[in-house]
């Protein structure tokens, strides 16, 4: 009979889709030691998550990495039979150990316990890792943070406001395309008459806001409004994240079945994404955009097509019980 032992010390919050998925693989049979994993360490930067599946007369080590750097962590990759990396350049040169690593699709956080479960699993598990891990503080606001998203979201109903836009993301200082693309989007709906748009751009910090005007805004939104918004958006956008990542967005939108308005992808997917099949690629340019948008709003035919597309990938790649079978198969 086989035992899945899962790594107590990993990030719990970047962690949560992928240990739903091996719960629900698994049909529950998971158990938290640090015992099996007492060479891996973990920092704050550690994005990554290991866990074992221990038969009667072998065992696999698994590592899932969902870390924004296309940069792969060498100790677990080294310890591992099998590594998904979620984030990878299609440029990446990779020369020992290439055959252990498999793409998988990207996650976001989710709910699995409520607040005082959270903190007792958080207890118990940093008392089996304390030494591998990072501190108590941060250990225990990675389990709480989870309590305040949602679990898997249900199957979409593809109900939305025709002429309604909702789109509000982060403003990093660092990360001058992503910017750039995000408020070429903003503008880009403002730009058309007719269209309901709500969000903004929420700053990191209190940089210099000057060039951005009223594409910053204060909107401060519960999880769960948030999501009530988007299900409510007739199109949304997606443009690669934080280095460039795959962003927790993009699985959102996949999840809730959404009409996507996209960048183009950077780094390498289980299976490309198609224009006008599962998603809309534009440039980012303002005009491009704007065009974009027009149309979408106008052919509910095709923005039907690729809600449909968008929520048929999350079923193949993307959800949580899928992507645990897939880096398994």
């Amino acid at each position: 009979m086989e035992r899945i032992v899962l790594d107590p010390a990993c990030n719990y919050s970047y962690s949560s889709f992928y240990i739903q998925g091996i719960i629900d693989f698994y049909h529950g049979k998971v158990s938290y030691s640090s015992g099996p994993f007492v060479e891996l360490k973990y920092g704050p930067d550690t994005h990554i998550f290991a866990f074992k599946v221990i038969e009667k007369t072998s065992e696999k080590k698994i590592a899932i990495d969902f870390g924004d750097s296309t940069d792969i962590f060498t100790e677990f990759l080294n310890w591992a039979d099998i590594y998904g990396k979620i984030n990878l350049s299609p440029s990446s040169k990779i020369e020992k150990d290439k055959h252990k690593i498999r793409i998988i699709a990207p996650g976001y956080g989710i709910k699995i316990f409520n607040k005082p479960l959270a903190t007792l699993t958080a207890i118990i598990n940093f008392l089996k890792c304390n030494e591998r891990t990072v501190d108590f503080r941060s250990y225990l606001s990675n389990y709480l943070a989870t309590t305040n998203r949602m679990q898997l979201f249900a199957e979409p109903d593809f109900h939305t406001l025709d002429n309604y836009i909702f789109f509000l993301s982060t403003y990093w200082e660092s990360q001058e395309v992503t910017n750039k693309y995000r408020l070429n989007f903003i503008k880009a709906c403002r730009n058309i008459s007719g269209i309901d748009f709500e969000g903004g751009l929420v700053l990191e910090n209190s940089v210099n806001n000057n060039n951005l005007g009223d594409a910053i805004t204060n909107i401060r939104l519960e999880y769960r409004d948030y999501i009530s918004k988007i299900q409510k958006s007739s199109i949304v956008f997606n443009t690669p994240a934080f280095h460039l990542c795959h962003g927790w967005k993009l699985a959102e939108y996949m999840a809730l079945g959404k009409a996507i308005v996209s960048t183009p992808i950077i780094n390498i997917l289980p299976e490309p994404l198609e224009h006008e099949k599962n998603i809309y690629f534009v440039s980012g340019e303002i005009s491009e955009t704007e065009e974009a948008v027009k149309l979408l709003i106008k052919d509910k035919n095709l923005r039907k097509k690729l809600e449909k597309g968008a929520y048929e990938y999350y079923l193949r790649f993307v959800q949580p019980k899928k992507a645990i079978s897939l880096l398994l198969s």
